[in-house]
């Protein structure tokens, strides 16, 4: 008897950061359910409190001058309240004092306020306070002119946050740059009525508790996302101070070299996948400034803005660290093994000419899980003798009924698929009812590592159930053929 069964084709805990909950006023039709996820901003700033006093006043009568004051405190998730106070002192005095108030709301979706002007009670929208606001002022000085002609007094003490990002659900740290640059106003008899400066040396320029601007004014910093961060600005000199600063996120970002499955960003992966990391934008620094380190796996490069990561060749997990200027980030990857087969589609059924006994079919397997990709993982089926022998096959030992075309590698695809053939064929007559059965241990490697791991595996039987028609069945489908060459399949 000649039996053929089996063919493998290769087809940041910083001190004063405060976390920041999801809030909302749920009286507003513009406030956030507290409940909803949304993608937080990358970097948007607010000044949740400012008071500003601006005096100006040039002698002789009528006096001309201006008064400016703002004062509130708000946050984005916990609104808040304010006032705005503009006077003028001229031939034709005014003054505008507003009421402010807002809800709580969420980014982007924020709790729009009323601005309410006190003379009248009319109101106007008040939309969230100096949102993506990049200038500041900070200090106080006081002048007057030689002549006794022109008072000025400024004095300003801004507070400010920034929002770091991070996609519903996510956790760790975000990488983020503040560039800023500042300079000292002063007045003097000949720049009335505009002012003259010098500029501050960039790392006398502090960030909040983040730290001071390096020289070339940047400063780095790894932050939680998910979190509001005191970014205030504050110069280490004394004066009055004009500056800008400017926070920009870098995304470590992640990406599966395998297109299947389709999501790229995913962070479980197969074992002996491929993963490209690097962060976009790319902080302009020289690459040595970039460190790269795996606690599993292994790295292409460990300096440079990027590097490729190889996942183990066993299951468990892989976090993956970019530091730049002494900053850490970080991707933990978690990393699975084959298990077993997901499920198998019927391809194709065999023909033998008439008067043979014999079924085959052609089957496309895939190998879970089915949410990362094995595509440098080869599997192979083990070879046993045969089991639960009866009938017409008890003329064979066990052994001579062995699965003899299998222990040989077969590579995986990026889907996970290989293609299986199982068959049963020239099985001489006379015929008579009788079967048998393979328990197909499965093992499993990737591409190079040289060792081999146990997955559960899978049966297959085949049977002859009346004058020579032989049936075979594997991955729960089946094939039955009549020695007419009559084939039904499911």
């Amino acid at each position: 008897m000649k039996t053929k069964t089996l063919l493998l084709v290769a087809a940041f805990v910083v001190a004063g950061m405060i976390p920041a909950k999801a809030q909302s006023n749920p009286g507003s039709t513009n406030g956030t359910d507290a409940e909803m996820e949304l993608t937080w901003p990358d970097g948007q700033t607010y000044s949740t409190s400012l008071q500003n006093l601006w005096n100006y006043i040039a002698l002789p009568l009528p006096p001309v001058g201006f008064n400016l004051h703002r004062d509130y405190a708000w946050s984005e998730s916990g609104g808040g309240s304010g006032t705005a106070i503009d006077k003028v002192n001229s031939p034709y005095w005014s003054a505008a004092d507003d009421d402010l108030t807002w809800p709580g709301g969420r980014w982007p979706e924020l709790g729009v306020g009323v601005d309410t002007y006190i003379p009248t009670g009319g109101t106007n929208v008040a939309y969230a306070p100096q949102a993506g606001y990049d200038r500041f002022y900070f200090g106080s000085q006081s002048f007057q002119s030689s002549d006794g002609m022109v008072t000025i007094q400024n004095q300003d003490q801004p507070e400010f946050v920034m929002l770091t990002g991070g996609a519903p659900g996510a956790t760790g740290n975000e990488l983020y740059s503040i560039s800023g640059s500042a300079y000292t106003m002063f007045y003097t008899d000949k720049s009335l009525p505009d002012s003259t400066g010098t500029v501050v040396p960039p790392n006398q320029i502090q960030i909040g508790n983040l730290g001071s601007l390096d020289t070339n004014g940047v400063l780095y910093a790894s932050l939680p996302v998910h979190s509001s961060v005191p970014v205030t600005p504050h110069v280490n000199s004394s004066g009055y101070h004009i500056g800008h600063f400017y926070p920009t996120a870098y995304k470590l970002v992640s990406q599966c070299v395998a297109t299947t499955p389709g999501n790229r960003a995913r962070t479980t992966i197969g074992v002996g996948e491929q993963v490209n990391l690097y962060f976009n934008p790319s902080p302009s620094i020289d690459y040595r400034n970039f460190a790269w380190s795996t606690t599993a796996g292994s790295l292409t490069s460990t300096q440079g803005n990027s590097t490729q990561l190889t996942a183990p060749s066993s299951a468990g997990s892989a976090t993956v660290t970019a530091t730049v200027r002494g900053q850490p980030v970080s991707i933990t990857f978690n990393v699975v093994a084959p298990s077993s087969y997901d499920h198998a589609q019927l391809t194709a059924t065999n023909h033998y000419p008439v008067g043979v006994a014999g079924a085959g079919m052609t089957n496309l397997i895939w190998i879970s899980p089915t949410n990362v990709s094995f595509y440098r993982v080869n599997i192979m089926e083990v070879g046993e003798d045969a089991t639960n022998i009866s009938g017409y096959f008890s003329q064979w030992t066990p052994q001579q009924l062995h699965h003899n075309t299998a222990d040989h590698w077969t590579s995986l695809n990026q889907a996970n698929q290989f293609v299986d053939y199982a068959g049963s064929y020239s099985n001489p007559p006379p015929w008579s009812v009788g079967g048998y059965a393979w328990d197909i241990p499965a093992r499993w490697q990737v591409v190079g590592s040289g060792a081999t791991n146990s997955m559960k595996g899978w049966n297959q039987a085949a049977s002859i159930v009346t004058l020579g028609t032989v049936t075979v069945q594997k991955f729960q489908h089946s094939v039955t053929r009549t020695v007419n060459d009559l084939i039904t399949a499911q």
